[in-house]
């Protein structure tokens, strides 16, 4: 996998990430140098942007012309669809694509992974954070007679909402003791179950939050593979409730302290 920004029109950058069959053969660069402008020259970026960056899958044909294309993320910012579908028909409308200088290379470049990455002077989206707090790691923390390990981070959210993530585990005592928690910042109401959508990468996951202390969330082996996964995830861990309510978690804040709770857990290998 081969990771380039490459600038395009109105100062607007768009990150690709070219994906061939083989993730252990990197990408000739040249390939994103190409690509990228010919995909911004088409994209008209709508007024606001999102926290989330709509992240494209792509097929593409020898010739260059487009197979398919599909958003692979999700948010419940409600910018996102209109951003993600902007990018998706900008994707579309430059269809075919000019690389005919790579045609010996087309199993490089016929699955294409596109980070629609605005960096513009329009300043932050609306749902930004105001501000990010504390990330704290709690190693070998006892609770309810377990040894166990944790780790939070809290922010302070667009509205001012001060919410946070939850991470633990205490898989000496308990091989499936792990858990994912999320506090919305919003009194009682929110430890009452219910239905949580949680987004990171291109992993939307849907099911009941049950309270755990003062959060709602899951535990058990599902959430000991989310956790693993979230280990290579960028950009944003997103929740969001039934009643409304969400809270949003930059992975590069917390980034040095996860890998530490990982290995804690034993679910760094």
């Amino acid at each position: 996998m081969h990771i380039t920004s490459v600038t395009a029109v109105l100062a607007t950058a768009i990150a690709l990430s070219i994906v061939g069959p083989s993730l252990a053969k990197e990408t000739d660069p040249r390939i994103s140098a190409a690509f990228g402008p010919q995909v911004a020259a088409c994209w008209s970026m709508p007024s606001e942007t999102s926290v989330v960056h709509p992240i494209l899958k792509a097929e593409l044909n020898r010739d260059g012309s487009v197979k398919a294309v599909s958003v692979a993320n999700h948010s419940e910012e409600p910018v996102f669809k209109v951003y993600a579908e902007t990018a998706r028909r900008a994707v579309l409308r430059c269809s075919p694509y000019d690389l005919s200088a790579f045609a010996d290379k087309y199993e490089d470049w016929r699955e294409l992974t596109l980070n629609f990455e605005a960096n513009t002077d329009l300043g932050p989206p609306k749902w930004q954070n105001k501000a990010t707090g504390a990330t704290s790691l709690l190693p070998n923390f006892t609770s309810g007679g377990r040894v166990g390990s944790g780790l939070t981070q809290q922010v302070t959210s667009w509205d001012g909402r001060d919410v946070m993530v939850m991470f633990m585990c205490v898989p000496k005592e308990k091989p499936d003791g792990f858990a994912i928690g999320v506090d919305f910042g919003v009194g009682r109401d929110q430890t009452k179950a219910q239905r949580v959508t949680m987004m990171y990468g291109e992993t939307t996951d849907k099911r009941k939050y049950q309270r755990i202390a003062e959060y709602v969330g899951f535990e058990g082996k599902e959430a000991a593979d989310h956790l693993r996964r979230m280990a290579d995830a960028k950009g944003y861990l997103e929740f969001a409730g039934e009643n409304g309510h969400s809270a949003l978690f930059r992975f590069d804040d917390m980034k040095n302290e996860y890998r530490k709770f990982l290995d804690l857990c034993g679910l760094d290998g």
